[in-house]
Order: structure tokens, then sequence, then C-alpha cells
């Protein structure tokens, strides 16, 4: 590829067969007959359902093969050049619509500053004392971070393509409890990659900071029932959310983004990727009243690592037919209530556990595992036992 493409909106697609540099697909039929659109309004709005891809030309008629194979619609709309342009050739009117310089799309993109005077964020104390057990684990089991969310999963077909190695639903009763996805490279052998996903918005509310690095320790965790080769081959994609607009939710952010980059750096874990959406607030007036709901700041950690044989992962589900035990990996050093009533974590425990599972996970000792997450060590055990159908002492 170069960097300029030059397209040509045309019905015949034969017109860019003979680049020499490449040839731009998009996978749906243009309609350059409809009247309705100009040729502008057709190439720029903003369709979700087509896919573009740039293919090189001694490829066009293996592409063309499989697409008609397949009964996939195609177009052949256009061609790369040495001239940094993005040029859309209107044959009908002998005209450009589009004529975009690549300077213009991608210059440096402009960047917020964002002025932030607080020195301190506030805290909120509860009081732990007068909960029953009995009542507290009901609750617990019923809330929307805990409870049951077939109802999200099963509207979708879950395997479609053939490469899902593992889905949400774990065991002989299909209980949502999986820690992670996993999926196969082919169809020929046993590699693939695994997905996590680490989130702890209501730590937030006292500690941003704290949050997230226990969100980025949830994505690691939950990678614990995988036997990833190292974690320096983790990578992550951070999704933020803030009602940024008042300094108290300014510097949550702020405090928020430099906990999550210096615990990475520790860590050795890349963030390539990402987006944010910092406008996570509602205001209206009712009976010349003032009324504001807000988010607290919620980042989102999803962490991908490469598997190289997906049989060796293990799930919640526990096997009653062999003497096993459960263990709690109980790490004293990782959970403190210093910081503003909130949990956080040590970077040095955090790499213990990762490497001692690992180890474990190399000589076979593990059969099943669930990380310790929303529900405490309490809900663990019991969706471990509720995959399985059994009890546990």
């Amino acid at each position: 590829m170069t960097s300029e493409l030059e397209v040509c909106l045309t019905p015949y697609p034969e017109l860019a067969k003979d680049s020499e540099l490449g040839v731009l697909i998009n996978l749906d039929s243009i309609p350059s007959s409809d009247e309705s659109m100009s040729p502008m309004e057709i190439w720029s709005n903003e369709s979700q359902e087509r896919y573009v891809m740039a293919i090189h030309p001694d490829n066009k008629d293996a592409f063309v093969a499989i697409c008609e194979r397949e009964r996939c619609a195609y177009a052949l709309v256009g061609y790369t050049t040495e001239e940094k342009f993005v040029k859309l050739y209107d044959f009908s009117t002998d005209t450009y619509p589009v004529d975009v310089p690549l300077s213009m799309l991608f210059g440096e993109l402009p960047i917020s500053n964002m002025e932030v005077k607080s020195e301190s964020y506030p805290t909120h104390t509860s009081d732990m004392q007068g909960y029953a057990l009995e009542e507290s684990i009901h609750q617990v089991l019923q809330h929307p971070t805990v409870a049951c969310k077939s109802f999200l999963i099963t509207i979708g077909d879950r395997t479609v393509g053939g490469m899902t190695a593992r889905d949400q639903f774990v065991g002989p009763w299909q209980v949502p409890t999986s820690n992670f996805s996993m999926s196969l490279r082919s169809f020929t052998d046993f590699s693939g990659e695994v997905v996590t996903i680490g989130e702890k918005p209501t730590l937030a509310i006292n500690n941003p900071a704290a949050s997230m690095r226990m969100a980025l320790a949830e994505a690691l965790m939950n990678l614990v029932s995988v036997p990833i080769v190292s974690l320096d081959l983790v990578r992550l994609s951070a999704n933020w959310m803030a009602a940024c607009g008042d300094d108290e939710d300014d510097y949550a952010l702020r405090l928020g983004v430099e906990a999550l980059s210096n615990f990475s750096i520790d860590l050795g874990i890349s963030i390539p990727v990402g987006k944010d959406s910092l406008s996570m607030r509602t205001k209206w007036q009712e009976n010349n009243d003032q009324y504001v709901v807000k988010s607290p700041l919620s980042g989102v950690i999803t962490a991908m690592a490469p598997v190289d044989d997906v049989r060796d992962a293990v799930t919640t589900l526990l096997n009653k037919d062999i003497d096993s035990q459960l263990i709690l990996i109980k790490m004293k050093e990782l959970f403190n209530r210093e910081e503003g009533d909130a949990p956080t974590v040590d970077l040095h425990a955090e790499k213990i556990a990762g490497n001692f599972v690992r180890a474990c996970h190399k000589q076979k000792l593990i059969t099943a595992a669930h990380d310790i997450s929303d529900g405490g060590i309490a809900t663990a055990a019991v969706e471990m036992a509720m995959a399985a159908n059994i009890g546990v002492h």
C-alpha cells in the first residue's frame, strides 16, 4: 500500500483491474444508479454494515472467485496511486466530488488541555457491622454485577464461524461463569487467543487510582485459567468513561489515568489502543429545581494474549469424579483498606500470584479455577458449585 488512495466510483469494476499498486474492495454493492444520492453522499455516508479492504492486484481473481463461491456481494471500486490525495471520480460529470489531501486526514490530532486544581478526593465511609451473612449472600447473587447474564448471551449465536474455543457458558448445565473468551486461529491447529475484561467503577467513588489498578488486576486474574506463555505478551485496551466538566471529576480522571499508566509500566504491559467517553453526566430541571446524575470514573480494561494450546485452559467447572481440593490463594499483600477505604493492588504480589499459577499450569495441577471479584470468595465458590451442580464444603 502506498500513502495515497484514489477511488473510482463506477458500476464497471474492470476499470480498476490493471492497477499496479492494489485494489480497494468494498464488500457491498454501491448503488451507483441511485439518483437520489450524489456520489459524495454515497461515498461519505456512514454505513457500518460495509467493510473495506485493500488487496494486491495479483489476488483480485482469487478474491472474486471466493466472493462468488460464497455468494457475497462485492464491488471493486478503486485503486491506490502515488499522489497524496483521496479522490473520488464521478464519470458522469467528469468531476472529483471528493478531493482531500492526506495531510488533513492523518495530520496531528488536536489535544485538549484540562487544568485540574484539586489536590484531594472526597471519600465515603460505610459501616460494615450488622450484616447477616445469609441475607448478604442472597443480595450479592442478585446484584447486576454478579447475577446471571444469560439473557444477554442467548440472544445471539455464540459459536458462529466455528473457531470459538470458549464462550460464556460453562459445563453441561451451561452456567455463564467463564472468566475468559478464547478463539482458535485456524481449523487445523490448537493455537489461539484469549480475551478477558476487568472493571471496578464502584471503587472510584472513594479512590479512582485504586479502581484502575484493581480493574487491571481483575483482567490479569481472569487470565489465570489459561496457560499464557508470559505476562509480557499481554496487550491491553483501556476504555474510559468519566463525567468531566467539574474539578472533582477531572481530578478523578487524572488520578485514574496516572495510576493505570504507572501500574502498566511497572508490570511491563503495553496499552496500544483504547477510547474514551468523557461526558457521563446528565442534567435536567424539574419544578425549578436542578438535578444532576453522573457516573463515577469507569475504566474497562480488556486483556489479550496468545495461547499455544487452547485445550490446556481450565474453566470454573469442578470435576466431582476426581479427588481434588478447593484452594484459596490468599495474597495478604494484595488487598488493603488504607487508600480511601478501597482495596488496591500490590505490584509484587500481582507478579508472584501470576507466576505461581502459571507454574501450576505447567505441572497440570489445576483442574478448575475462578477469580475472586465482585461478591468475594463466597460468590466464587457458589459459582463453581453451580457450574458443576454440586455442593462444596
